[in-house]
């Protein structure tokens, strides 16, 4: 009898015990409203194609898109030509003198893989310029909405493919680069403001005027000249 009643007081007293054992056990009040992790995606703002406006019917849609990337294209060549090459290349030397290569490999990637969010290419002449100026192939909107270029129906009848750059037999000093429709969209593109940023210029007009900048005193103007870039890139193409 009495080893009876001192094993239950011996149970009690080891439950008294060990019941603060149990509700340490509970989780802390904090971590019970704790937010679950989530993941960032820092890519969430890119997007990687170029937007057509509803105003190009579904021909003028399928030759811009084929026709922007033919700009891809060129800008990519064109990045890693200098990359491969580096300021050693004599196409970049022709352009660019003794400029450092990394300005250009920048301006060239924009155009290759940089976000693409509102960057518009519309078929409709909404300021009229298609229709008053001589012969404009195209603009860009200014002020009016600078993320937007106009292409004119004369682009659609005259602008090439890529592959006829050497199937016609083009010859770089005198051929019309800004007839082939990737020369010519990667130079509305540098209008774009989210694109080209107002940096890009005309501080040459025309193949040996290009040339000219790049041997002189002012090759470094020809890093974000309009020019010097589409040149290279028709070239090293």
């Amino acid at each position: 009898m009495q080893s009876v009643l001192l094993l239950t007081v011996l149970t009690q007293s080891f439950i008294a015990t060990a019941s603060p054992l149990v509700e340490r056990s509970t989780p802390l009040s904090f971590a019970e409203k704790r937010p679950q992790k989530v993941s960032y995606d820092w890519t969430t703002p890119y997007v990687k194609d170029f937007t057509i406006h509803g105003s190009c019917n579904a021909t003028q849609t399928n030759v811009l898109r084929r026709g922007l990337e033919d700009a891809v294209t060129l800008a990519q060549h064109a990045k890693e030509h200098i990359l491969v090459h580096g300021k050693e290349s004599p196409i970049y030397q022709k352009y660019y003198g003794a400029l450092p290569t990394g300005a250009v490999i920048g301006w060239f990637d924009t155009i290759a893989t940089a976000n693409r969010a509102g960057v518009t290419f519309r078929c409709d002449d909404p300021d009229k310029k298609c229709a008053t100026e001589n012969r404009w192939a195209g603009h860009w909107r200014g002020k009016d909405a600078p993320s937007e270029t106009v292409i004119c129906d004369v682009s659609f009848f005259e602008r090439l493919p890529l592959e006829d750059l050497c199937s016609r037999g083009y010859k770089i000093a005198t051929g019309k680069v800004y007839s082939y429709w990737g020369a010519d969209l990667i130079h509305r593109m540098f209008h774009v403001d989210i694109v080209g940023q107002n940096a890009i210029t005309h501080a040459s007009h025309g193949y040996q005027d290009a040339l000219n900048l790049a041997a002189g005193q002012n090759y470094t103007q020809t890093a974000t000249n309009t020019d010097s870039l589409i040149y290279f890139a028709v070239e090293a193409y």
